[in-house]
């Protein structure tokens, strides 16, 4: 399964951090797209990217910087020393932060349902998108802030339901539509947007971003 994490540290940032699983190793269109992005929603427009020197992530450092060379500038991009992890040590300390997180909830998922999450669950991409989310709302650093209060000038707070949790959502742009029909559905809680403070929910048709949400009775959940 293999995983980009992105930790967006120095003199200047918001001490954002960032994972995403990709369907495949190197430049591959989902992850140069979503690297991109990362980058675009930090608000940096000069970086020193450090990483370590597997040619897959090399190649993609490079395919972000072509596709996106207009808005990001790549300024002395460096590479650890190979076996030398502990030169890239802020990075492996978020790696290692962010696996205890998607431990944590793949146990209470597991905890909480009675079966066992497997590598090719449809659950583990977004487990690992949430357990950073919630290090970026949740985690307090030396300032007493977090890394979202930082980057956006507020504390987070907006309740969540617990990642996993059966809830119901009511449908976008459902209000006039027949009015002897519920506007209600069932989902499940797989994260939120930070930007929008949408939050997104799976069911049996796909994947949906929703803001209006309610938490079902404990028993059903």
């Amino acid at each position: 399964m293999p995983t980009v994490v992105m930790d967006f540290s120095g003199e200047e940032s918001d001490k954002w951090v960032s994972a995403f699983v990709v369907p495949a190793k190197g430049p591959e269109d989902y992850a140069i797209d979503a690297v991109g992005k990362e980058i675009e929603k930090s608000g940096l427009t000069k970086m020193s990217i450090k990483s370590d020197q597997e040619p897959a992530l090399v190649d993609l450092i490079r395919a972000v910087k072509r596709e996106r060379g207009e808005n990001i500038e790549v300024i002395k991009p460096e590479h650890s020393p190979v076996g030398e992890s502990q030169s890239n040590g802020k990075v492996e300390r978020t790696i290692r932060t962010i696996q205890a997180q998607v431990r944590t909830l793949k146990l209470m998922v597991e905890s909480k349902y009675g079966a066992s999450v497997k590598q090719e669950s449809v659950l583990l991409p977004w487990m690992v998108k949430y357990a950073a989310t919630l290090i970026n709302i949740a985690s307090v650093g030396k300032d007493s802030r977090t890394a979202y209060e930082r980057r956006h000038g507020r504390k987070w707070k907006k309740a969540l339901p617990i990642f996993g949790e059966c809830i119901w959502w009511l449908r976008p742009e459902s209000k006039g539509e027949q009015k002897l029909e519920t506007r209600w559905e069932d989902g499940v809680y797989l994260g939120v947007v930070t930007e929008s403070e949408e939050i997104i929910v799976g069911n049996r048709e796909g994947v949906v971003k929703v803001r209006t949400f309610a938490v079902r009775p404990q028993g059903e959940r």
